[in-house]
């Protein structure tokens, strides 16, 4: 089967920061634009730098492991862990808090968790996502390796998937 991978890559915005920085390169040379070419330029590669990380999952079916990835321009590194044995799997949708800087603002996102349940229901977390369609798909990929149900818990009424 292979190696299965789920990586969220902003192929669009690279390229629109890409096309930014070329802009901004013509705009630096010109005469009267110096200055807005050279915000245009920090800024583009700014965010082409930011974009160049991201996180995923990767699966090996054959050996029952997976590991987390982080991958900086594509360079991707994470432990093999092996596959917990479980019952079912659950996507859980709850919420995260952040704070920077000791009294600064506390900032809360949704978040999508699949978690792997075995029999004294203790959850160990697998995968953790802001996006509630990509964890549904990753969690049906896993149950189909491991060849056990999956239970949507992000709504009010909960419901067996496969």
């Amino acid at each position: 089967m292979g190696v299965i991978r789920n990586l969220r890559e902003p192929i669009l915005l690279r390229v629109i920061c890409i096309i930014s920085i070329i802009i901004g390169l013509f705009l630096c040379y010109s005469y009267d634009k110096k200055y807005f070419g050279f915000i245009l330029l920090i800024v583009s590669l700014g965010v082409l730098i930011s974009t160049s990380v991201t996180t995923g999952i990767e699966i090996f079916p054959e050996k029952n492991l997976y590991r987390k990835i982080s991958s900086f321009f594509g360079i991707q590194s994470g432990t093999w862990n092996k596959i917990p044995e479980s019952d079912y799997l659950s996507v859980l949708k709850s919420k995260q808090s952040k704070q920077f800087v000791g009294s600064g603002p506390l900032l809360t996102n949704d978040t999508c968790l699949i978690n792997s349940f075995k029999e004294d229901r203790k959850p160990y977390t697998i995968y953790q996502t802001d996006d509630k369609s990509e964890a549904i798909e990753t969690a049906k990929k896993i149950a189909l390796i491991l060849k056990i149900s999956v239970l949507d818990t992000t709504e009010k009424e909960q419901k067996w998937l496969t």
